[in-house]
């Protein structure tokens, strides 16, 4: 068999690819058009600001914040773009069609940490241009099954794995037990494959591949999910999954369940570090609060942890998708510095799912930022410390229990 010719790269927006539409079956049609688009129908829009409870929160006010305020009345579409024989390589979410096309939304962690993909094992720069050398299209393992793509390049993140990954297995879970569809996927951590068999995913059905391993996919689905569109807009098949894991959750009746969580974040050592959190956790424990360390538990654990809660306070991360196995209707603190991005998933994750929801913002210093380099770049905003105004904290808590 002779070596595939090298692929010049370039971005391709999905939706410009002229791509045949078919239904969800389609998708898996054996002998279909080389590009077909399964687009779901659009949910009805929301407008995502409603969970907000102004009056609890505090700070909200602020400039570098406001946008968590910002009418958002919108719903966007969903789709599932088939490719016929593309090269993926996993674990970076990198889809490289026939013609060198690199598929979005699935490339955009691997962008934002090598603009120009040059970080990437195995490419090449010619031109200023990432090429896929032939000796590296040429080493790839034939996939022959169909497979859908399960994660973009930051899967570690549990805020991404639920939010971003998770949804596009969870559409095709039906398919991927009866055996008609595989998930490919980089190496999955136990916790990972936890959650995907409690979405009733077995492990058997998953295709993993070393960090830099490329393979030849016959068909591959690749879901927009992957864009990071539900952490703007939240979707709709993120209240079937929360159902879906609260369920397994409910035949547990025989462990005690705290009523009111606070979530910390001691089991993170570099990052967005709240220096008086001990502080906060004595006087929410006054209030009745059990601290929860959810990096430490195992998913089983956390769902049944978090079941009953009624009341969850945290700091902004990935912890805080555990309000997603809380009963509806809860209320949720969330202590927001403000250098995080323009990110309200929380806020609109809670309004999703029919909680209540209010935020403290903390104001970080620029002398308490701590830049690194990721890839060359540098970062400024993504570690940094701060301290949490505990009064504003506990105004929020008693604030969102009396309902006034």
């Amino acid at each position: 068999m002779s070596q595939p010719a090298a692929l010049s790269l370039k971005l391709v927006d999905p939706t410009a690819i002229k791509a045949q539409p078919v239904d969800k079956a389609g998708l898996l049609r054996p002998g279909r058009a080389e590009y077909v688009l399964w687009t779901k129908p659009m949910a009805p829009a929301r407008d995502w600001t409603a969970s907000i409870d102004q009056a609890a929160s505090f700070g909200i006010d602020a400039q570098r914040i406001r946008w968590i305020t910002e009418k958002a009345v919108q719903a966007v579409p969903q789709y599932f773009l088939g490719i016929r024989d593309p090269f993926a390589m996993a674990s970076w979410g990198l889809v490289i069609a026939g013609d060198g096309s690199v598929i979005q939304p699935a490339a955009g962690v691997a962008l934002w940490r090598s603009p120009d993909l040059s970080a990437v094992p195995g490419l090449a720069m010619a031109e200023g241009r990432a090429t896929a050398p032939s000796d590296l299209l040429g080493g790839a393992q034939r996939l022959r099954e169909p497979h859908l793509l399960l994660h973009h390049g930051e899967p570690a993140n549990f805020g991404h794995w639920f939010m971003d990954c998770l949804p596009g297995a969870a559409t095709f879970a039906k398919e991927i037990g009866a055996g008609q569809l595989r998930l490919l996927a980089g190496k999955l951590t136990s916790k990972q494959k936890e959650i995907l068999q409690a979405l009733d995913i077995p492990s058997s059905q998953i295709t993993e591949c070393e960090g830099s391993q490329v393979v030849s996919c016959s068909n591959l689905i690749v879901p927009s999910y992957l864009g990071f569109q539900n952490f703007y807009y939240p979707s709709e098949i993120l209240l079937d999954m929360a159902g879906i894991l609260r369920d397994r959750a409910a035949h547990h009746t025989d462990r005690w369940r705290p009523r009111r969580v606070y979530i910390n974040r001691f089991d993170v050592a570099r990052g967005r570090i709240m220096q008086n959190e001990r502080e906060l956790m004595s006087a929410l424990d006054e209030r009745g609060f059990t601290s929860l360390s959810l990096g430490t538990l195992s998913i089983s654990d956390q769902l049944d942890l978090i079941h009953d809660a009624e009341f969850i306070v945290g700091a902004h991360g990935a912890g805080m998708t555990a309000v997603a196995f809380a009963p509806p209707g809860s209320r949720v603190v969330e202590i927001l510095p403000d250098r995080v991005v323009p990110a309200a998933w929380i806020s609109r994750l809670c309004t999703l799912l029919g909680h209540r929801y209010a935020a403290v913002v903390s104001p970080v210093a620029s002398e308490n930022l701590d830049p690194i380099k990721i890839e060359g770049i540098e970062r400024a905003d993504i570690f940094f410390k701060y301290e949490v105004d505990i009064p504003a904290v506990l105004r929020a808590v008693d604030k969102l229990s009396t309902g006034s």
